[in-house]
């Protein structure tokens, strides 16, 4: 079926960037590129998905956004402008302080589905979120809108206090505080993003007005400061509020908003970057890696080396030493030391937001110097965690991919949670089709991902579609069913670097097929209506081993990830069965087909055969993506109990004079826990907490004691204070680097304090950026 393609505004390409930069008087450097060197995928309104599973995760996507209602999003909003709402707020974040993130990643999933599918009730709904985001403007009347509040001093008070606060030179930044609110300029650029692709991709100009109106009032805001309190605000999370204004930049041509742009630039994260050193140890992932696009989109805005330098620094440190088996990054949201990932399995690796980010900037990286191995991660991340996140069934995200052996994939519910990673989610399932196909000038066209969809290339009066079951095979066929321009076409095929071969025909003929140094397979001819190109890639079965962790190994078929198949996922965790290991000398040569598709395998494992499926299907089952691999004869009983204490933990060893058991709420309750952000966690099985502050009680009986605390071994950049009764009695940092261990330190506590009565409070308090740390083991023991 031919997709007439909708007559939309495009989004804003490289050449825009740099015609603006030139009308903004903005300086290239001697020597830049020109916008004709780069390449550029073609504009969303061009493809469309054809039926498969990314055509599915589309349509699962649409009918949830198409099932959430404005006016609940809306709330905030209209609340804060002094507008009677129209409904009451969602759940979960959305009836937090952050309230209003969700709409930016709404209206621009919504603008995307619209651009791909040309969907008139997407649009339809965009113009009217916009229309009451800008009357909710109006009755400001100084261009500030926006949704999120800030809890202080136990009241809820308006997020406009603290940008008051902030102009008058009152400043106080933590790494997702700013003064008492939660990420305030995180939650605005959402809103931005979602307006500019309102304006680009569904032609509603009053999207561009709200966008500018809250730019001049956040500029207004900001001008007040010196460079050094500019550092200090940027010292809180503010996404991609610097890509925003580059972008708002180049579409209007206005200065100020160039500036503003280029001022939005954190030099404590950002400038070590800029030089081309990338120590990202202990560093929020997402945070950086947001703000990295925005250093790519001034590169394209303005064309100075730092910028550029600084995305593709962080691209390659990322996708070189930062990558878990499923290609998503970080542990509990933070990247760990230089090929150590493999070292953090757990319930909680791989934050979606920063795999949905690292896909952006991968395709900017990508247009500046092509090369095959962009996408090679790219496509990588794109079937290994962002497919694996949606479940098809519910159309629910899963904040995190759990890397960790019998460890669940934990999914949103409808209209309760609405965490950062579901407006991210929503964006992703939207966004399937814009990285297929790509246009090197006028006479190459660029396959990156081999996903079945149609072209529409009106200025070659041309029309082609990709056919193909790949990743379960790799036969992938382009068809040419319309070419109105006669002259010779290059078509470049990404050959995977992990590729055991390949074939190509035209029209039935094998022809040369030879890959070039920059990872494609190039064919160039006078192509006609009715050519077919045959492409064949192999798809081998091969093992990656993690650096640093030598007995590690995960399994890939091709492109697609393995994983040990454990059972049905029951919401149980620690797994609780034998430990899934491989017992090989040669763990590839070990394993054997078990079906024709090549989709399921075996391998010998210590308790029997392991099954190894597809990881990304095993929405609602448990996995191991990544197995300890044993020779036969150096298996013994004690390396089976060393692996079984990651399971489970191990029982006190020292008398108690009173402890609280991370698993038992009837021992939490009876131990008055309590604390600002507190969460129950699991690391290698074993339960703990996570908290900004705690605080719990614990009997003494009167007696001498000391305090005896369970930590995971690497939690670093942690700083915070430990409390008896209100008194310091400790300053914790947690500087060790000794992943997959646990550690008990043990803290002498004033005696006085301890014998006075039967109980006592232990509170710990922050003192740092990342604050508290992890708790997985709390008790008194005997001084």
């Amino acid at each position: 079926m031919t997709h007439r393609p909708a007559t939309l505004r495009p989004t804003t390409t490289r050449r825009r960037l740099l015609h603006a930069a030139a009308s903004l008087g903005i300086p290239l450097p001697a020597g830049a590129a020109p916008a004709d060197a780069t390449c550029s995928a073609f504009p969303r309104s061009q493809v469309r998905l054809l039926p498969s599973p990314y055509l599915d995760a589309l349509h699962t996507n649409r009918a949830y956004l198409l099932s959430l209602d404005p006016d609940r999003l809306l709330h905030g909003y209209h609340v804060q402008a002094g507008l009677p709402p129209r409904a009451p707020p969602y759940g979960g974040w959305e009836a937090d302080s952050i309230a209003g993130h969700t709409l930016g990643h709404v209206l621009s999933a919504l603008s995307l589905l619209h651009a791909q599918t040309d969907d008139p009730d997407a649009r339809a709904r965009v113009t009217a979120i916009v229309a009451e985001l800008a009357r909710c403007q109006h009755q400001a009347g100084d261009g500030y809108v926006g949704a999120f509040t800030r809890r202080r001093d136990g009241r809820i008070e308006p997020g406009r206090l603290i940008f008051e606060e902030i102009r008058r030179g009152t400043i106080r930044a933590r790494p997702f505080t700013l003064n008492e609110g939660w990420a305030p300029l995180y939650n605005w650029h959402k809103l931005f993003a979602g307006l500019l692709d309102a304006e680009s991709l569904c032609a509603v100009p009053q999207a561009r007005t709200v966008a500018e109106g809250l730019a001049g009032y956040l500029d207004g805001v900001l001008s007040t400061l010196d460079d050094d309190r500019m550092q200090t605000v940027l010292g809180c999370e503010y996404g991609g509020l610097n890509e925003s204004m580059a972008e708002l930049a180049a579409r209007t041509g206005n200065r100020r908003w160039a500036a503003l742009a280029a001022r939005i630039d954190d030099t404590r994260t950002l400038g070590p970057l800029q030089r081309g050193h990338a120590a990202l140890d202990g560093q929020h992932a997402n945070t950086l890696i947001a703000k990295t696009i925005g250093q790519a989109r001034l590169y394209e805005l303005t064309g100075q080396a730092r910028y550029r330098t600084a995305a593709e620094t962080l691209w390659e440190a990322v996708t070189r030493h930062h990558l878990q088996a499923c290609g998503g990054t970080g542990d509990r949201e933070y990247f760990t030391a230089p090929d150590s990932a493999a070292a953090h399995p757990g319930e909680r690796t791989c934050e979606t937001c920063a795999t949905y980010n690292m896909l952006k900037l991968t395709c900017h990286v990508h247009a500046w110097a092509p090369h095959g191995r962009h996408f090679d991660y790219y496509e990588h991340a794109h079937i290994n965690h962002i497919l694996a996140q949606q479940h098809p069934r519910t159309g629910m995200f899963a904040y995190m991919m759990p890397m960790g052996v019998g460890a669940a994939r934990n999914y949103s519910t409808p209209h309760d949670d609405f965490w950062c990673c579901v407006g991210t989610g929503l964006e992703s399932h939207a966004r399937h089709g814009e990285a297929i196909w790509w246009q090197r000038g006028r006479d190459e066209l660029a396959i990156n991902l081999f996903i079945p969809s149609s072209l529409a290339w009106p200025e070659r009066r041309a029309h082609l579609t990709l056919d193909t079951r790949y990743p379960r095979d790799g036969e992938i066929a382009v068809t040419v069913e319309r070419m109105g321009d006669r002259s010779p076409l290059t078509i470049a095929l990404r050959l995977p670097a992990w590729s055991g071969g390949h074939r190509l025909a035209v029209n039935g003929q094998p022809v040369d097929g030879t890959a070039d140094p920059d990872g494609y397979v190039r064919i160039r001819r006078t192509w006609r209506a009715g050519d077919r190109l045959a492409y064949t890639i192999a798809l081998p079965l091969r093992v990656a081993a993690p650096a640093r962790q030598g007995d590690t190994v995960s399994f890939l078929r091709g492109p697609v990830l393995l994983c040990a198949d454990l059972g049905p996922a029951r919401g149980e965790f620690p797994y609780r069965g034998p430990v899934p290991v491989v017992l090989a000398r040669d763990p590839l040569q070990a394993v054997r087909p078990l079906d024709r598709e090549g989709l399921l395998f075996q391998v010998p494992g210590a308790d029997g055969p392991l099954l190894l499926r597809p990881f990304t299907p095993q929405h609602d089952r448990l996995s191991a993506p990544c197995l300890p691999c044993v020779a036969p004869e150096a298996w013994t009983e004690d390396r089976r109990q060393v692996l079984q204490r990651q399971f489970a933990p191990p029982p006190p060893n020292v008398p108690l004079l009173d402890r609280i058991d991370p698993d038992d709420p009837g021992s939490q309750a009876r131990h008055a826990l309590a604390g600002r952000g507190l969460a129950p966690i699991r690391r290698l099985g074993r339960p703990g907490w996570a908290a900004d502050s705690l605080s719990v009680r614990l009997e003494t009986h009167g007696r001498a004691a000391d305090l005896q605390i369970d930590y995971y071994d690497d939690d670093v950049c942690r700083l915070f204070h430990i409390l008896l009764d209100g008194q310091v009695v400790a300053t914790e940092a947690l500087p060790r680097r000794n992943p997959g261990v646990f550690v008990t330190r043990r803290y002498a506590l004033p005696r006085a304090l301890t014998r006075r009565g039967r109980t006592v409070t232990i509170a710990f308090q922050p003192a740092g950026e990342r604050g508290v740390g992890d708790i997985y083991g709390l008790a008194l023991v005997p001084a």
